[in-house]
Order: C-alpha cells, then structure tokens, then sequence
C-alpha cells in the first residue's frame, strides 16, 4: 500500500473515530446527525474519487463499502451483522457503483 493510501484510510479511520465518539444509546447524536456526518466526511471524499474506482481492483472496492458499511452501522446503531444492502436501502443512500454512473451520466 502507497503512502497516499495509508493517510487516506488513516483519515477514514479518524472520522469513524469522530463518529462514534459523537455517538450513543442514550446520550448522543441523533440518526440524522450522524448521517449528516458521514455524508459531509465519508461519502464526499468517496465520491471525490469516483472517476478513480472504473480501474480499482475488487479488494480496493470491498475496502470503500467497509468503511460506508463501518459508517452507516455508527449512524444507525445496527448490528454488526448486518448487511451493507441494509443499510442503504434504510438510510435511503444508493451503492457506489449507481452514484459513480449517475455522476458519469450527468
């Protein structure tokens, strides 16, 4: 892994910290505000890169819905188990590959 690839999970790593020290059951932010967090902090620096991704290998695609995965879990409070389609699909967020697409069509 290049340098720019180990600040940028370092910064990923730093907002999910953010996240869910912000976070909790009955003391902390709210779903909306935690979601609001993870799209100004995760999902605009994910979509920054997205012309990128056409040539990214699977492995380095399965590390950016990890880290959607590690933020949309913060933000909902789900189980660990649960699925990334999940979480979408209740958070009202589209996969990566329909938001590159649509930003590609636009």
């Amino acid at each position: 892994m290049d340098l720019p690839q180990q600040l940028r999970r370092h910064q990923m790593q730093k907002t999910l910290n953010l996240m869910r020290a912000v976070s909790g059951k009955h003391w902390g932010a709210n779903r909306e505000s935690l979601l609001m967090i993870y799209k100004a902090l995760v999902r605009s620096v994910i979509d920054y890169g997205a012309i990128a991704y056409d040539n990214a290998t699977e492995s380095q695609l399965a590390r950016l819905d990890s880290v959607q995965c590690q933020a949309l879990r913060i933000s909902t409070g789900a189980m660990t188990g649960t699925s990334l389609a999940i979480m979408q699909a209740h958070c009202g967020e589209i996969p990566h590959q329909l938001r590159r697409l649509k930003s590609q069509a636009e």
